[in-house]
């Protein structure tokens, strides 16, 4: 990934306090630069407004977030965020060890003390190591769309909708986007078993993870989406969602 200039990383730092958004700025900043990494990190006042973007969120790939924060801490605003997507490197900063183990909770990648003396120091170890992951993403597929091949991380694929033998695959990207390709879904049902993807419908197959709940007969998606279930499929729907929240 070093000296890779088409690879933009969007980051994001969420916190309250002015002065340490500049100094972790600066901190980041400097590693990104030392490595040649293309980059542009954008700053939030808070893990609600950052939040508040929805699908959105999907175009940051590391967001550095304030676990004390007033109206949604950091902790809330990662659950969240979680739901909006699976795949974001999350950092917690706080100033109180004492939040360190809430922070493992929702797959933080580190909890950095602040007012550390070795502050920078664990800032860079904290980004050797999400490169160091990013370098083994698990479950991308590299797949021939109509619009071109592109590869896919199966942790930004919502759903694939299935209509007269074409498939749309929905992924969020900065934004929901759509992909098409020829297929039917019973092929994209089988390539997606092992992430226990589930059919809702004749027409569509669901990633779990972004599944929020259910609505009389719909599914909702983290991003608001609803999508049908089917009379036939509505117990084993019932039944798989279950069995995935309990198991996640």
């Amino acid at each position: 990934m070093e000296g890779d200039a088409e690879t933009m990383l969007n980051i994001a730092i969420c916190d309250n306090e002015k002065h340490f958004i500049e100094d972790l700025k600066c901190i980041v900043s400097k590693y990104m630069d030392s490595k040649n990494f293309p980059y542009k990190i954008c700053q939030f006042s808070s893990g609600q407004e950052f939040i508040a973007l929805g699908s959105a969120v999907a175009g940051y790939q590391i967001v550095f977030l304030d676990i004390n924060m007033e109206f949604l801490n950091g902790i809330e605003a990662a659950k969240k965020l979680r739901k909006l997507c699976d795949d974001i490197y999350l950092v917690f900063v706080t100033s109180y060890l004492s939040y360190a183990l809430e922070g493992y909770k929702v797959n933080a990648v580190r909890c950095l003390l602040k007012g550390d003396l070795d502050f920078e120091e664990s800032v860079h170890e904290c980004l050797n190591a999400i490169f160091y992951k990013m370098n083994r993403i698990p479950k991308a597929l590299l797949m021939k769309f109509k619009e071109g091949e592109k590869r896919i991380s199966v942790h930004r694929l919502l759903f694939i909708e299935s209509n007269l033998h074409k498939l749309t695959v929905h992924v969020l990207e900065e934004a929901l986007k759509g992909y098409t390709l020829n297929g039917t879904l019973d092929d994209m049902e089988e390539m997606f078993r092992s992430e226990n993807f589930i059919r809702i419908h004749q027409s569509f197959l669901v990633n779990p993870v972004f599944i929020s709940h259910i609505e009389k007969r719909d599914i909702v998606l983290a991003d608001g989406t609803k999508l049908p279930i089917s009379k036939s499929r509505y117990k084993q729907v019932l039944e798989d969602v279950m069995r995935y929240k309990e198991k996640d």
